[in-house]
């Protein structure tokens, strides 16, 4: 009985979880370029599918005003201990499965959201977080396409306004 129990609930956290949570990305103004993990880049706001597994930084640049900075812990996700008891404590089961794809985490917040401050006139902006050189080749950007399709998610999302969404969608037109 013990074994069916362990069977019937391994992966418990995985199937509830998944490997990765959505993540809101905003700021005040709108528009910032943000460098995640110093591996890509988005434009606020965005939604991002993050890993559980893991901690993420990230980097809020915007011309004209100070960079600014934020990390999200990643945390043991309740659905390990629910796991468990299920499981009657048998840790071989579950959680070693939960553990070793990320699904037994959760990250400690649903969104990241930055207010810039403006410079003044001749301020140079000093770096908010100490970000590595890339390696040898610049962190990738989400493609013109891709950007308005996460612009087009967060205006459905109700996450910015209508003016936001047509100020924006201008904006990257613009850019090809």
């Amino acid at each position: 009985m013990l074994l069916a129990a362990t069977l019937l609930v391994s992966g418990c956290a995985t199937v509830v979880n998944g490997r990765t949570q959505s993540i809101g990305v905003s700021s005040t103004p709108t528009g910032a370029t943000v460098l995640v993990d110093n591996q890509y880049q988005v434009l606020t706001p965005a939604t991002l599918d993050l890993a559980r597994s893991q901690n993420h930084t990230f980097l809020f640049r915007k011309e004209g005003y100070q960079d600014n900075s934020s990390v999200i812990t990643h945390v043991p996700s309740g659905w390990v201990l629910v796991d468990n008891v299920l499981s009657f404590g048998v840790l071989a089961g579950p959680s070693i499965v939960d553990i070793a794809i990320g699904s037994a985490y959760k990250l400690s917040q649903n969104s990241v959201h930055v207010t810039l401050t403006l410079l003044s006139v001749g301020q140079a902006p000093t770096s908010a977080l100490p970000v590595s050189p890339p390696a040898s080749s610049p962190a990738p950007a989400l493609s013109v396409d891709g950007q308005l399709r996460t612009l087009e998610t967060d205006f459905r999302a109700s996450r910015i306004t209508m003016e936001d969404y047509r100020a924006q969608k201008k904006a990257l037109l613009n850019q090809q």
